[in-house]
């Protein structure tokens, strides 16, 4: 049975073997929940810190964004006592100038469209291989002690990689997001 009712047909069986590879993001658990302690403590004033939220944003290519989080981690350890950062790292970022024949997205960001402009066609959805990379880079950024930033415009999406973000951003995106969540 799938928590998602109403879900797209095959999705649930999606969900299902996603959730296999969740099973991975269980020992994450504890270092996000650290991280959402921080940054609560600093908005409550409770820590002197100032927050930071910077990184490579809208994800297109993860070996630069590897290095963006490599030097961000530099940083984050030289200004720990002054500084908390969150690394932006944004899967869902449609472009709408990228609209096709009947002005519909064609590109829906980088967890829809992980090869897009590469070597596929820019209407080829891989959604798996996207949420896979995405993970990862959260994974990677958590492994260099940095608290993870993100916008959901999917609740499919926020509930794979959700228990990898400290933090969540809302913005024009999120709230006009039902042409991504059908």
């Amino acid at each position: 049975m799938s928590l998602f009712l109403g879900a797209p047909e095959g999705m649930a069986q999606y969900i299902e073997e996603m959730g296999e590879a969740c099973v991975e993001l269980e020992s994450y658990v504890s270092q996000v929940r650290a991280h959402s302690g921080q940054l609560r403590n600093i908005v409550a004033g409770n820590d002197s810190r100032k927050i930071l939220l910077t990184g490579p944003c809208s994800i297109h290519h993860p070996e630069v964004s590897r290095q963006v989080i490599d030097a961000i981690a530099v940083l984050q350890e030289e200004f720990k006592d002054a500084f908390k950062f969150i690394v932006r790292l944004f899967g869902e970022k449609p472009r709408s100038a990228n609209l096709d024949k009947q002005d519909q997205l064609n590109f829906r960001g980088f967890i829809a469209h992980p090869d897009f402009g590469v070597k596929t066609r820019q209407d080829v959805v891989t959604t798996d291989k996207g949420i896979a990379v995405m993970r990862d880079l959260m994974m990677y950024a958590l492994d260099r002690n940095l608290a993870v930033g993100t916008e959901f415009l999917s609740s499919v999406n926020a509930a794979l990689l959700g228990p990898l973000v400290s933090y969540v951003q809302i913005g024009a995106r999120s709230v006009q997001a039902d042409y991504i969540d059908r």
